[in-house]
Formats: structure tokens, sequence, C-alpha cells
């Protein structure tokens, strides 16, 4: 009937529009945890930076909990075979080295699987790659 398709309709829509709130939810927290990640060399601190790890940790299984996870490549990998990877900066070719080969990890990339088997990169991982 018309009622049951406006009804349905209605339920796309809302699941639609939680769907953005999650994302936006989800996103804050990847981005508090790129924070802590990015920081904690600067940590002297060793009972401050347990803190800030256990923290770290808990937001990690937050994320896991509603099906995101984070990822990082090799080093060695080549950035063209993956998806996910963006390049920030590059290093001097040395020898054993491949070009375009991860030669530094600077940032988790992060994942949502979704139960119908789609992916979303929702963060890229951030790399410097050897040229």
């Amino acid at each position: 009937s018309i009622v049951d398709q406006k009804n349905k309709d209605l339920d796309r829509f809302k699941k639609g529009y939680d769907l953005v709130r999650l994302r936006s939810f989800v996103l804050n927290i990847i981005e508090a945890i790129s924070f802590l990640q990015n920081r904690k060399s600067e940590f002297t601190d060793e009972k401050f930076t347990s803190y800030v790890n256990a923290y770290e940790k808990q937001l990690l299984k937050i994320l896991d909990d509603l099906g995101i996870q984070s990822f990082i490549p090799k080093v060695g990998d080549i950035v063209t075979d993956f998806e996910g990877i963006e390049v920030i900066g590059s290093t001097p070719l040395k020898e054993g080295s491949k070009l375009n080969g991860v030669s530094e990890i600077l940032s988790d990339g992060f994942i949502m699987n979704f139960q119908d088997g789609r992916k979303e990169i929702l963060k890229t991982s951030q790399v410097n790659v050897y040229k």
C-alpha cells in the first residue's frame, strides 16, 4: 500500500540521517585518536603517557565496536597497490627500497566495514614514500 511504501521511505531516510550523525561522531573520535598519536612522543611524564595510551585504546575499542578498524601499510608497500594511502612527503631512494614504496608511516588510516560487505575509508593512512 501507499502507507507501507511511505513508511519504508521514511525508515530509509532515518537510517541515512543516523548514518550522517554517526559518521560525524566517528570522525571526531578518529581526530582525537590522531591527535593523541601525533603528540604522544612529546610527553615525558610516564604516568601521563600511560593515561594517554589507555584513553587511546578505549577510543579504538569504541570504533571497533562500531565496525571501524585502523590500518597502516607496511614499510616497503607500493602506495599505488593499496587504497586509503595518502602520500605526504618523500624520502631519498636508498638501495634495496622501491620507488613509491612506503618509507615512513605518519598516521593510521581508518576503514568502516558494513554488514553487507562494503568498506569505506574514513581517514587515509598518511605516509612518506621513497622517490
